[in-house]
C-alpha cells in the first residue's frame, strides 16, 4: 500500500552511478524526465559543489576521452561520463537542458522531491549528508524534499547516522549491486512493497 504523504513525490537520481537511474527509470518507471546525474558517475562532494556553484565545472575542462575497459570515458573534476560522447555538441546541449530542468525543479515549491543516491564501497560518503541537506535548504528554502541514501561501504566500524527525519540511510550488506535491494529500499521509502516477496 502506498503512503499517501509520499505518493506525489518526484523521484530524482543524484547518482553515485548509473544503476540508480536504471532502477528508477527502467525497472520502476518512476522518472519521466532526464536529469544531470542519470547515467554518469559522480562524487557526493561533486553534487554538493554543483548545487553550491550552479553546476560550475560539471563538464571536463578538456573533453578528450580516455579509453579504459573498452569504454571512452570523459573525466571531470567530480564526474565521469561513460555513456555520453561529450565531443558531440548535441550531447552537451542535452546535459545543459537536464541541468536547467534540475535547477527549475529545485526552485519550485509544489512537488516534493525524493532524491535517491547510491554510494560506492570504497569511501563512506554518508558523513557529507548534513552538508548536502544544508546547501539545499539554504539555496532552495521552498523545496520540500527527502533523501534516500544507499551505501555499499563495508566497514566493521560505526556507521553514520542522521537524526534528520527527511534523511533515510541504508548501509547495504554487500559491495555488489543487487537490483532487488534498490527496488526494495525505494519501495519502502515510497510506502510500497517493491521487490518484496
Amino acid at each position: 500500500m502506498m503512503n499517501t504523504e509520499t505518493h506525489n513525490e518526484k523521484i530524482v537520481s543524484i547518482g553515485g552511478w548509473c544503476g540508480v537511474a536504471a532502477v528508477l527509470r527502467k525497472k520502476m518507471a518512476l522518472c519521466q524526465e532526464a536529469f544531470p546525474f542519470d547515467y554518469i558517475l559522480s562524487s557526493f562532494q561533486g553534487v554538493i559543489h554543483f548545487l553550491k556553484n550552479d553546476f560550475d565545472a560539471f563538464f571536463p575542462e578538456n573533453p578528450m576521452p580516455r579509453i579504459e575497459d573498452g569504454f571512452s570515458k570523459f573525466f571531470g573534476q567530480h564526474t565521469v561520463f561513460l555513456h555520453h560522447d561529450l565531443q558531440r555538441p548535441e550531447v552537451v546541449d542535452a546535459f545543459k537542458r537536464r541541468i536547467g530542468r534540475f535547477l527549475s525543479m529545485l526552485a519550485q515549491e509544489k512537488s516534493p522531491v525524493l532524491f535517491v543516491r547510491a554510494s560506492g564501497p570504497h569511501f563512506d560518503e554518508a558523513p557529507q549528508i548534513p552538508e548536502f541537506v544544508s546547501v539545499l535548504r539554504e539555496k532552495f528554502p521552498a523545496l520540500k524534499f527527502r533523501l534516500l541514501f544507499m551505501s555499499h561501504y563495508q566497514s566493521e566500524g560505526e556507521k553514520f547516522q542522521s537524526t534528520d527525519p527527511d534523511v533515510i540511510i541504508h548501509y547495504l550488506d554487500t559491495e555488489e549491486f543487487r537490483e532487488e535491494d534498490y527496488l526494495r529500499l525505494v519501495g519502502e521509502a515510497l510506502g510500497r512493497n517493491e521487490g518484496c516477496v
